[in-house]
This record gives C-alpha cells, sequence and structure tokens, in this order.
C-alpha cells in the first residue's frame, strides 16, 4: 500500500505552508494506456489520500504540480523549486555540481528527481533555468514549464514490477535565494533553440540510429508522463521520418522497435552511496506512534449519522418509507444541502435500483419542487447490476469512475434493495450474503464511498432479515419503522462502528402534487419527507417517555438476584451502544459474579418471561407498550 505519511513529509518538505496541492493521475499500464483514467485533485493532501491510493493501486501513476497556484500555466503564481528529471542520466554529477540538492527521490530503480528549493525566482525565470539544468545533467530536456507535474513519493511507480517511489535525500535547509539558483543556472545560458528538444530541426546525417534512440527516449518520458499515448510518439516519429529527419529512410519497424525498447529499457543502478534496502521492508504494517500520527477526525458524509468511507444498511419492515429515506439522503448530499438538520458533504450521489425509472422520477421530482431547488447532475440513478457477478461489477467500477472524473467525487452507493442484488440468491446463505457484503467493501475501498443498502427485517422483532453476517459485516446500522402517527418514519441507530450511535429522528411524510395529470385525469403526486407536524412530535415525544418509564419499570421489578444482574447487564451494554446476543449476555452476567450455569437460567428465564425481547438473534429491554 502507499506510505501517506512518506507523501504527506515530501509534500510540506517541498512547501511546508501550503494549504493546497494539485495532483494528477495518469495509467501506468503500458498496454493499456486507458486516458479514461487520468484525473486531477485540487486541495489538502489528506482530503484525496484515499482516491489518489485507490486510482495507484489500479494501475496509475501518482503526481504533484511542483509549483504553487494550479493546474496551468496561468494558475502558476510562485516557482518553489528548480528540478531535474534524470531519467536514466548518472547521478554523481548532480552529487558533484556544488550546490546542494534539497531532496533527491528515487522514483525507478535506478532514476532520480533531484530538488532545489527557490524563494523569489520570477516566473519568468523558470524555463530558462530549467533549460539550464536540463543541459548540465542531460535531463529530460522537456521538464521546463510551470505547471510539470512529478512523481509523489511514497506512492507506487506502476510500470513493470511496482516499485514505491521514496525520497532518499533531505538536506533540511531552507530554500535558495532566486539570485543564488541564478548565478548557478543563468536563465539565459541555454538560448530555447540551442536546448536539447525531443523534435529537433536539423537533418541527421551520420550516428542516425543513436539519435533515433535518443529522440524515442524523449517521447518514451512523455508517454510515462501520461502527456501523450504511445501510439501518439509513433506517430510522431513517423511524421519526423516522412518529413525528411534523417538522410536516409529508417523503416517503420525499426522506428517501432526503438521506442518500445525505451519505454521497457533495463533502470540503470543506483550509486554505491544511494543504495538502500528494499522501500517497504514491514510489508505494510504501521507501527502504533505513525498511526496516531496520521489520526485525524472522523469524516461525515452527514454529520453524526453516516461517515465517508463506510458500509451500512438501513432495514425495516414493508412500508416504513426505507427508500423515501435514502432518496432524501441521497438528494441533499448531491446538493451539499442540510439532511433534515444534519450537514452534509456535497458528493456525487450513484443510486442502483430494483424499481422502474419512472416512479423513481416522480420522486426525485416531488423532492427537488418541495426543496426548490433543480435536479442534482449529481446524481445518477440505474437499474440495478448484479453486483456478485465479477464482471458486472468490473463495468460498474468503470462507469462510476468515468461519472466521478466528469461529475466530482463518488461520496454515497445506495443499493435498494440487498434483496434485489441478490439476484436470486439466499439471504440465510453466509455465502451469498457474504458476496453481497464484499461487493459493497469492494465499493468502498475503490472510491473511499460510503455504501448503503436497502434491507427488511424478519417477521417477528426488529433484526435485519437474513444471516448474521449482514449486522457483523455493517459499519452503521439504521432502523426504519413507523412512526406514533400515520405516515410518519422512526429512525434509529443501533450501530455505530467509531462513534456513539445517534439518538432517533422522526420524519413525517407529505403528499406532494407533480405537474402532470395522469390517464385518469387527475394530477399525479408522491411523498416527499420533511420534520413532523408539531402534533406528531409531542406524541412521539410522549412515546418516547413511555418508553423510558418502561425500562426502568422492567429494571426495577422484583425477581431473583442472578435474572436482576443478568438484566442489569442487559441494560448497561445497552446503554453502550452494543447489539447483544445471548451468548453476550451470559458472559457479561458471568462477569458480574454469576456462575456459568446460574447465568445460563437466568437469561434463560428472562426471555422466557418476557422480561427481555429477543429480535432476531439479539436481545433488548422492553419498550412501554410492550410493558
Amino acid at each position: 500500500m502507499p506510505d501517506l505519511l512518506a507523501a504527506d513529509a515530501f509534500l510540506s518538505a517541498l512547501d511546508e505552508g501550503a494549504g493546497a496541492f494539485h495532483f494528477r493521475v495518469f495509467d501506468d499500464d503500458e498496454a493499456r494506456k486507458d486516458r479514461g483514467r487520468a484525473r486531477k485533485f485540487d486541495g489538502d493532501f489528506t482530503r484525496h489520500a484515499h482516491a489518489l491510493s485507490t486510482a495507484n493501486a489500479d494501475g496509475c501513476g501518482v503526481f504533484v504540480v511542483v509549483n504553487d497556484g494550479g493546474q496551468d500555466a496561468a494558475s502558476i503564481g510562485r516557482v518553489r523549486a528548480v528540478f531535474a528529471d534524470l531519467d536514466g542520466a548518472p547521478l554523481e554529477p548532480v552529487l558533484a555540481c556544488g550546490l546542494e540538492p534539497h531532496l533527491i527521490v528515487e522514483s525507478s530503480p535506478g532514476k532520480w528527481h533531484a530538488y532545489w528549493l527557490v524563494d523569489g525566482l520570477p516566473l519568468d525565470q523558470f524555463e530558462g533555468v530549467q533549460r539550464a539544468i536540463a543541459a548540465e545533467f542531460h535531463s529530460d530536456p522537456s521538464v521546463i514549464d510551470l505547471p510539470r507535474v512529478m512523481r509523489l513519493p511514497g506512492f507506487f511507480h506502476r510500470k513493470g514490477e511496482p516499485f514505491r517511489s521514496h525520497v532518499i535525500h533531505e538536506s533540511g535547509a531552507l530554500p535558495y535565494p532566486a539570485a543564488t539558483i541564478l548565478e548557478r543556472w543563468p536563465a539565459d545560458s541555454v538560448p530555447a533553440q540551442h536546448a536539447p528538444q525531443p523534435v529537433l530541426g536539423q537533418v541527421v546525417e551520420i550516428n542516425r540510429h543513436a539519435s533515433l534512440l535518443k529522440e524515442t527516449r524523449f517521447l518514451a518520458h512523455d508517454v510515462q508522463q501520461g502527456h501523450m499515448t504511445r501510439d501518439e510518439a509513433l506517430a510522431i516519429m513517423r511524421d519526423r521520418v516522412a518529413g525528411g529527419r534523417y538522410s536516409r529512410h529508417v523503416p517503420d519497424d525499426e522506428i517501432v522497435r526503438a521506442l518500445d525498447g525505451a519505454l521497457h529499457k533495463m533502470p540503470a543502478q543506483a550509486p554505491a552511496e544511494l543504495r538502500t534496502r528494499a522501500p517497504d521492508p514491514y510489508w505494510g504494517f504501521k507501527f502504533a506512534p505513525d498511526l496516531v500520527l496520521n489520526l485525524g477526525p472522523t469524516r461525515w458524509l452527514i454529520s453524526k449519522l453516516l461517515p465517508e468511507d463506510c458500509t451500512a444498511v438501513l432495514y425495516g419492515p414493508s412500508g416504513s418509507m426505507k427508500s423515501f429515506v435514502t432518496l432524501d439522503m441521497g438528494l441533499a448530499i448531491a446538493h451539499g444541502v442540510p439532511w433534515q438538520g444534519h450537514a452534509t458533504k456535497q458528493r456525487t450521489v450513484f443510486y442502483l435500483a430494483g424499481e422502474g425509472e419512472q416512479g423513481f422520477a416522480k420522486r426525485v421530482a416531488a423532492w427537488s419542487e418541495h426543496h426548490e431547488l433543480a435536479p442534482p447532475p449529481t446524481f445518477a440513478f440505474r437499474q440495478m447490476p448484479r453486483i456478485q457477478d465479477a464482471s458486472q461489477m468490473d463495468e460498474l467500477i468503470e462507469a462510476i469512475r468515468a461519472i466521478q472524473a466528469e461529475r466530482g467525487q463518488a461520496g454515497l452507493i445506495i443499493i435498494d434493495t440487498l434483496f434485489t442484488a441478490l439476484d436470486g440468491g439466499d439471504e440465510n446463505s453466509g455465502k451469498d450474503m457474504g458476496q453481497i457484503i464484499a461487493a459493497m467493501k469492494r465499493l468502498r475501498v475503490e472510491f473511499g464511498a460510503a455504501v448503503l443498502t436497502v434491507h427488511h427485517t424478519g417477521k417477528v422483532g426488529e433484526a435485519a432479515r437474513g444471516h448474521s453476517s449482514l449486522p457483523s459485516g455493517m459499519d452503521v446500522m439504521f432502523y426504519a419503522k413507523p412512526g406514533p402517527a400515520a405516515m410518519t418514519v422512526e429512525i434509529t441507530n443501533p450501530k455505530q462502528k467509531d462513534g456513539a450511535e445517534h439518538p432517533s429522528i422522526l420524519l413525517q411524510a407529505t403528499v406532494h402534487q407533480l405537474p402532470i395529470v395522469g390517464e385518469d385525469g387527475e394530477p399525479e403526486t408522491s411523498l416527499v419527507l420533511s420534520n413532523p407536524a408539531g402534533q406528531v412530535m409531542e406524541a412521539y415525544k410522549a412515546r418516547a417517555k413511555k418508553t423510558e418509564e418502561g425500562e426502568a419499570k422492567t429494571r426495577n421489578t422484583p425477581m431473583g438476584g442472578n435474572q436482576t444482574e443478568a438484566l442489569a447487564a442487559l441494560a448497561d451494554l445497552t446503554a453502550a451502544g452494543q447489539l447483544v446476543s445471548e451468548p453476550v449476555l451470559r458472559q457479561a452476567t458471568q462477569a458480574r459474579g454469576v456462575e456459568k450455569s446460574a447465568a445460563w437460567y437466568a437469561v434463560r428465564a428472562l426471555i422466557q418471561s418476557g422480561a427481555i425481547v429477543r429480535s432476531g438473534e439479539f436481545l433488548r429491554l422492553k419498550d412501554a407498550e410492550e410493558t
């Protein structure tokens, strides 16, 4: 896996005070060279670290714009450094040049990048200095543009055998004044027309093959950097040959061999004094101090309810308006507006549904009109694919990537419903349920998104229907049940993996009339969720109070000492936000001093008497109505 701490350390060394950097990813796979994988990211590194890591794992190189400002020349406002991409040229001349580099990176085996940090270098002097550096060290002469990107250390160079680029030298010194850099490499010392360039104007009379190899090496570098494709590089070389670049005809197969040889040439050996051990001898293990150093606050997609980068389920009985709840969440996130009073982050939302497009479109139209917002272009809907099928999952991921590149970062992927996604599978089968959970986790890892599925409860109780691997495989669980009045839904949060469960939420559905007339001549309608009316909320609060009183009464009912301990253990575990199974409750009862067999009988007696309610595989205290 990428070393995100190393990447962050490099960026800090490059510009410690920077509030934002600008990143790009390009496909490193020479055989594939999928230009659709190229993407740009702007902002704080920690915000984009997951997306960059995902792209890197998928075969893309990860690059950063060295200078400050943006992704194009017009946006660059400050030169952070001058630098050289040695591209196979030896490192020794750089080490002996008399001006110590601030940073040296081994970008791939035996290939080096050198950086000299600088303060105050005028923008119009940058290109000239870069030409002088390239001429002195025989480094890549195309590295002269202000928005030039270079590989970001900590991420893998994915051409051939993966190699994690890493910093091998950091001086820790202050940046050089511009005058020092200009004295060492005067900006006018190598005129542009005399600088070595990938495109040359003179006719080559001698050493034609050597010149061919040199030119294809320059083009191969641009292919590696994602600036052009292999076919485009071949077209450039063929145009040069056709235009009389060489005094004799160069066969096409010689051009192809030269370019392919440049793309796949063997890496140079590192100087002996700089040879290092394997970049990651710990095979991805992280030590506690590093973990704590990299620790940040929980990133919420919906504040205090739904984290980014999680798997979640919203389950409930039929008629509890589960799909309206998820649609309400999704459209709020797509707009970046609060969801029922909770702040959201604006992200692209993907909704995979089993229902028809027309009915779904009515719900979107009703929501948009109710909130006086246009239907968001960052909300995408399609019929449910077979996500447990590997080929369809690959197609789904490619489609999300394409939409994400065009519309913005994927934040929420909704699977409505889990039963539809099973496509005939058995939800009581650990294998079938495991495939769905694995698919959800793959989507989470690929995009750093929250993946939320909609599911039903069983015939009895409040547990999610199907195999027990579902609740254990989810980071977050929401339970939707009919509220205290008609057309209301109460949402509770029985599981929040990395935080406290959120208090229950009450929503009320209202009928929204659409500007559509049905075949019967009547206006068509749909439901929209909103905060409940005052009288409904008062009834809800009264019911909640009775529930609390019922729990207190249950806890205070005289019973045997062992049963009292078991009931107290259940109350404590529930208050701590745990889902409590019968074995867990028996163990907790034993921990309170009750013998093993006595704990077993105490828990069973409480269940049989109704003092404790079984909901699927979990136990809970009775509510007010049950009391």
